[in-house]
Order: structure tokens, then C-alpha cells, then sequence
């Protein structure tokens, strides 16, 4: 099995490190210990569980489909992206000749 990333989940607060903590078992275990699960049923609801369940297994699926099919990511766009949209905000700004 591939060794998960370390997530240094100090710099998030006490909700943060709750979900690194329940989404590292998930991914890992396929299911949080019981001290984890409790903590995370005592803070969110069930319905925000849910979500994140559905977000941890969406993300799963995705990487998953990309290893298989070998699929590479695109290379980041970064500051490309967001100088494109300011040209299009910018053309569109323009006042329309009638």
C-alpha cells in the first residue's frame, strides 16, 4: 500500500486537525477508529459527516481512475489563469460600440 503524505496538521484548527485525523483513517482503514469517530460525531452533524465521506470517497475514486488509466495533471497554470481572466474582464469592461 502507498504510504499516505504527512499532513503536518498543526497550522489547522481544532476542526481541521479532526478531519485530517478522520479522513487519514478513512483512506487508510476504510473506516475511522472508534475515539476518532466519536469526536467527529460530537462536532458535526450527520449530514456534514456524510459530505465528507462523499468528498473523501469522490477523491479516492478520481485517483484511483487516474492510476489506473495512467492519466497524468495537467502542469499548474498558476499566474497564467488568473492574468487570462483579467484580460477577458477587461475586454468585457470595454463599453460596446452601438
Amino acid at each position: 500500500m502507498t504510504r499516505l503524505p504527512y499532513i503536518d496538521a498543526r497550522r489547522f484548527g481544532e476542526d481541521g486537525r479532526l478531519v485530517v485525523a478522520f479522513t487519514t483513517q478513512v483512506v487508510r482503514d476504510a473506516t475511522p477508529d472508534d475515539t476518532t469517530f466519536a469526536a467527529v460525531a460530537a462536532r458535526f452533524s450527520p449530514r456534514e459527516i456524510m459530505h465528507l465521506l462523499l468528498v473523501i470517497g469522490q477523491y479516492m475514486m478520481l485517483g484511483r481512475i487516474m492510476a489506473t488509466t495512467q492519466l497524468d495533471l495537467d502542469p499548474a497554470l498558476g499566474d497564467e489563469v488568473v492574468a487570462s481572466a483579467n484580460r477577458a474582464l477587461a475586454r468585457d469592461a470595454r463599453p460596446r460600440q452601438p
